[in-house]
Formats: structure tokens, sequence, C-alpha cells
């Protein structure tokens, strides 16, 4: 299990997830991640011996904990204190002597909180800033910083994940910038049967994934933001349990890969919301895959601006589909709206101007029972020589069809349903 931990956090980064994961395009992806440049070439200028003694801090860390634990340096910046499942972070970010900051439970709750002031940056030293672990019978973990405190990293910048009791529960809530140079900035992972697990943050900008959450038990897997995502993806979000939602509301998205993407494979419902823009440069926008057992799934978002979709759906489960887009939807080289359902109803309701380019501009496949309906106010253009299509629906399992575009459609419109 350990193992199998380590690869979900390191090598969990989109790629290969679905149509639009990102691919070699060094000509656009400099243009996303010329902000990090320096961060990185920093990073790369260490020598190995540095990497090494970053790796062996971590090593040594968990390696000499037992129930409860806590392993890094006493009182001086960047560092925290308590016991028993309790400690407290103090002290501003010291990039020279800043160690990794790691805390494991066997047993019972463990939290962590930080007072005003505190910083942490191991850029300097190597590995993750803060990592919880809970394992045996640990119920609970916590890391909250309510303070809008700094958390630099050359690993993780958060990392917390529990492999304890069957009702354990995972929670980070940041207020302050989360930056990695080489890994995801926010991780949690949570593997009891009954377990759930809740990310809130405000900036995170990683060389990998921004927020990367992991739910293999029946609670609820939430993620939020109020900030500014960046990184190879905004957020992925796995959830494999029996019953919980899943629930995403994000801001600013700026990522190499896919924007958003949620793997829902739960009963429970399944939501996306985004309020800010989304923006892609090999992958799509907004992305979600819901699984045979899933419920309802729903999208809200904001401008969207995709590379191989600007929303992509499909949903292989019993409920209904809603796709409601606000802002501007466009696509170089694949759909601006592509949704495919099998349960009952597929609405979708494009509130602005909506293309695509190779594909369909708004796309719907519904073999489910219910109503199909497409409603766009704005503008739907469909260019290119392959599928250019303004408006395409295929509804042949379903009953009533709607389309109604008040706006110019360009390119080709075709609706199909079982009595057609």
């Amino acid at each position: 299990m350990e193992r199998l931990l380590i690869l979900n956090r390191e090598l969990c980064s989109g790629a290969g997830l679905l149509e639009g994961s990102p691919t070699t395009r060094s000509d656009r992806i400099s243009d996303v991640r010329g902000s990090m440049s320096a961060a990185i070439e920093k990073k790369n200028a260490r020598t190995p011996a540095q990497r090494v003694k970053g790796r062996l801090a971590i090593t040594t860390a968990f390696a000499t904990v037992a129930m409860f634990g806590y392993s890094g340096r006493g009182a001086y910046a960047g560092s925290c204190v308590g016991g028993a499942g309790s400690y407290v972070c103090s002290g501003p970010a010291d990039p020279a002597t800043d160690t990794t900051q790691s805390f494991v439970s066997g047993s019972g709750p463990l939290a962590v909180t930080t007072d005003p002031g505190f910083g942490i940056d191991t850029r300097g030293t190597g590995g993750d800033a803060i990592s919880l672990q809970g394992n045996g019978s640990a119920t609970s973990l916590s890391f909250i910083e309510s303070h809008g405190s700094a958390i630099s990293a050359e690993g993780v910048g958060v990392s917390a994940y529990s492999t304890g009791a069957a009702a354990s529960s995972v929670n980070v809530h940041t207020t302050g910038t989360v930056t990695s140079e080489g890994a995801n900035g926010v991780y949690g992972a949570v593997f009891g049967s009954d377990a759930k697990l809740t990310i809130s943050t405000a900036d995170v900008v990683a060389k990998q994934t921004a927020i990367y959450g992991l739910n293999t038990g029946s609670g609820d897997l939430t993620i939020t933001s109020t900030g500014s995502l960046s990184g190879l993806m905004g957020v992925n979000a796995q959830n494999h349990g029996a019953t919980g939602a899943s629930t995403i509301a994000v801001a600013d998205v700026i990522a190499t890969g896919n924007g958003v993407y949620l793997n829902h494979n739960s009963s429970g419902a399944a939501s996306i919301t985004t309020t800010g823009t989304v923006m892609t440069t090999d992958g799509s926008g907004i992305a979600m895959r819901a699984g045979a057992n899933s419920g309802d799934v729903t999208m809200e978002v904001g401008a969207i601006t995709g590379d191989r979709n600007g929303v992509y759906l499909r949903h292989n489960g019993s409920g209904a589909v809603g796709i409601t887009t606000n802002g501007v939807v466009s696509a170089d080289s694949g759909a601006g709206i592509y949704a495919v359902g099998s349960g009952t109803d597929l609405k979708i309701s494009a509130n602005a101007d909506v293309s695509g380019n190779g594909h369909y501009a708004i796309g719907v496949r519904n073999s489910g029972t219910g109503v199909t309906e497409v409603t766009a106010t704005g503008a739907v253009t469909g260019t290119g020589s392959f599928s250019d299509y303004g408006v395409y629906v295929d509804a042949r399992g379903g009953t009533d069809v709607k389309v109604a575009v008040d706006g110019l459609v360009t390119g080709h419109s075709r609706v199909i349903s079982q009595n057609s």
C-alpha cells in the first residue's frame, strides 16, 4: 500500500486520462509555464547531493515515528511543535534551513494548525513542505492554515493521506499560496471504506497537478478553491467510493493539460462549478467521466478556452445530465461542448458564444430515456474539415428533443431522434 500511495501522488498528473490529455507542444506549453521558469531552473541547479539529502530527510522522518509522531526541526523558522496528535506550526519561512514537517498517526485524530506569521520553504533543502500520514486505527487527519501563510516546496506543498480506520477523514485547508516546484501542490487521499476527503485552497502553483484528490470511501469528495490554480492540471479528482457525492468548485485555472478533471464512480451526485476563467493549452478545459453507478451530474462553468475540448462530459450512469455555460466557450482542436449520456434527461444551456474546431461546437449523444434539450443564446460556430457541426444532437434512445439557438449558427446542424 505504501508503494501505491507514492505512485498515486507522484504519477497521477493527468496524462492519458481521457481525450484531452496532455501531449508535447513545447511552443505552447512555454507560454503557460513561463512564469514558473525561474523557479524550475533553480530546482534543476541543485546538486545530486542536495536532492539526495531532501529524500533522505523524508525517509528518516517516517521511519522514526511511532503511534503519534512528528519529525522536523525544533522551534525555529517554519517549524511545528506539539504532541499526542495536536501540533501548531509557527515562525516565518527560511529556505536555507526549513525541512519537511512530517506527522504520523497510528491511532485517533491528527490535527495540525498554524499561527499567524507561519511560513515554510523547502525548495532549498528538498522534499515536501507539510506531510500528514494516518494508518492503523487513525480516525482523521487535518491541516488547517487560516492566516494566509506561504507554503513552498520542491516536493508536494501539503500532503495528507490516510489508510487508517474505515470512517477516517482527511481535511486540508489553506488560505495562502501553495507552491511546488517538482510535484503536486496539494495532495489528499483517503482509503477507508467510509472515508471522506475535503480540500480547500486559495492560490496553488505546481509543476504537476495543483490539487489532486483521491477518495475510495463512501463519504463525500469536496474540492474548492477561491484563488488561481496553475500546473499540468488544475484539479485531478478521483472518487471511487460507493455512495458519496463529488463536488468541485474553483475560480481561475491555467493548465497545460486538463483544467479540471473529475472521475466519479460513486452513486452520489457529481458537480463541477467554475466562477472564473479556465484556460488550457493541451487538454480539455473541464472534463468529467461518471461511471455506471453514478447518479445526477451537473456542470455550471464560466469562460473556457480549451485545446482538445472546452467542456467534455461522459455519463454512463442512470441519472440526469445538466450543463450550463455562462461565459464564452471555445476549443482549438475539438468540441466546444460535448456531452454523452445514458441515463435520463440531458440538457445543455449555453448563455454565451460556443465554438469548436474540427469537431462540434455543441455535440450531444443521449441514449437515455429522458428529454434531450439544447438551448444557446449566443453564436454557435463549428469549423474545420472533419466534423464542422454547429449543433449535433443524437437522441435516438430518448423521448422529446428540443433545440433552440438564438444566435448565428455556422457549420452543419443535425438532429437525430428515435422518430427520425
